[in-house]
């Protein structure tokens, strides 16, 4: 990025002092160049500038991270289960400074410790997202429900699938060597 901007620099730099001799298709030939020199600028600023707006505040996140229609949403594990921060949240459903989140009780809506961000529980998710009327709530519900909540509890050995159901009510079969 800086060579770019030098390179533009010593471009209308020649282009000025051409122009002050009185060599004017001198200047007009390094305008394609000046040009090309300010795209480079744009271009690779813009991506800059994006990325940073994008993922660059997020950046110190040091919980998991789940992608929801480009945006990122920073979750944490706490003793409970996992939590889902609720700016992210509301940054999709675009109500950045919702009110009903104050209604949550303490089973729906956390604190964070280390950070003091809030933080919506599974039922704080399934709360907020069954009553808001925008139109990806419920496929964020959903997202959420199969993507991470459902394997989290799996992982941590709390929830009961149909295979385990099935496992235990099937009677253990032993043979006559093991009974002996």
């Amino acid at each position: 990025m800086k060579v770019h901007w030098l390179g533009l620099a010593v471009v209308i730099g020649l282009a000025g002092l051409a122009s002050a001799v009185g060599h004017f298709g001198v200047a007009l030939f390094l305008l394609p160049l000046g040009a090309w020199y300010v795209s480079r600028i744009i271009v690779h600023g813009g991506f800059g500038l994006w990325h940073y707006a994008t993922q660059g505040v997020k950046a110190e996140w040091n919980g998991r991270h789940y992608e929801f229609g480009g945006t990122k949403l920073r979750a944490e594990e706490t003793d409970d289960g996992l939590v889902f921060l609720e700016d992210d949240l509301l940054l999709v459903i675009e109500q950045p400074r919702s009110q009903t989140l104050q209604l949550f009780g303490p089973a729906e809506r956390v604190m964070l410790e280390p950070s003091k961000d809030m933080a919506l529980t599974q039922a704080g998710c399934e709360r907020l997202l069954t009553k808001c009327p925008h139109r990806d709530a419920k496929k964020l519900m959903l997202f959420l429900q199969r993507e991470a909540f459902s394997p989290h509890e799996r992982r941590a050995g709390r929830l009961e699938t149909t295979m385990s159901r099935t496992a235990s009510r099937t009677p253990n079969k032993t043979t006559k060597q093991e009974e002996a």
